[in-house]
């Protein structure tokens, strides 16, 4: 079967003027209209500049490796500090060169999934930005660009097709480079 490359991560400078004198507007990325406020799933998406957080290698087997540079290590030691939020969750995660890639379990303040509550439209926000504040503080300078783009996982189906986006995209990233690299050698 084959696989297509993954994408990179779309520059973030989505701005409207109305105004030459004005600073741009930015797009909002959240749902419109969608109630935030339910526990449940989210992929969540974070991207970096001026960084580089892994390496996709070939092991030899059909998995290739993430090999993270230090800097990818501290990230990877805040992803797993997200656990100690007690209410939120990481069920999935890759560190790749350029972004990360989550699956967050947000429960409500009760502990259950239920529609109703402001706990999720607060904690996924929270968690975001202590991450990256305490990331970056360790790292000692800004590496992530602003904001995250988030997806509600709205049923097994789609909870599935992001786990598995998640465990191929070092594989996919793999590809990409590698027909990257054969491209240059090709003639015109």
């Amino acid at each position: 079967a084959s696989r297509r490359p993954a994408k990179r991560c779309p520059s973030v400078q989505n701005h409207s003027y109305n105004d030459m004198d004005q600073k741009p507007k930015r797009k909002t990325n959240r749902l419109h209209r969608y109630n935030y406020s339910s526990g449940g799933s989210y992929f969540i998406t974070i991207c970096v500049n001026d960084a580089i957080l892994s390496e996709i290698v070939d092991c030899g087997d059909e998995c290739p490796c993430v090999r993270l540079t230090p800097i990818g290590e501290i990230v990877d030691q805040k992803i797993m500090n997200i656990q100690r939020c007690g209410d939120v969750k990481v069920e999935n995660y890759v560190v790749m060169p350029d972004h990360i890639h989550l699956i967050l379990f947000v429960e409500n303040a009760a502990g259950e999934i239920e529609k109703g509550n402001d706990h999720a439209n607060e904690r996924i926000p929270q968690v975001i930005s202590a991450f990256k504040r305490l990331s970056q503080k360790e790292i000692g300078r800004k590496i992530f660009q602003r904001g995250y783009y988030d997806h509600i996982i709205r049923d097994d189906k789609d909870y599935e097709t992001k786990w598995r986006y998640i465990d191929d995209n070092p594989a996919n990233w793999l590809e990409k480079k590698n027909w990257e690299e054969a491209k240059k050698h090709m003639g015109p």
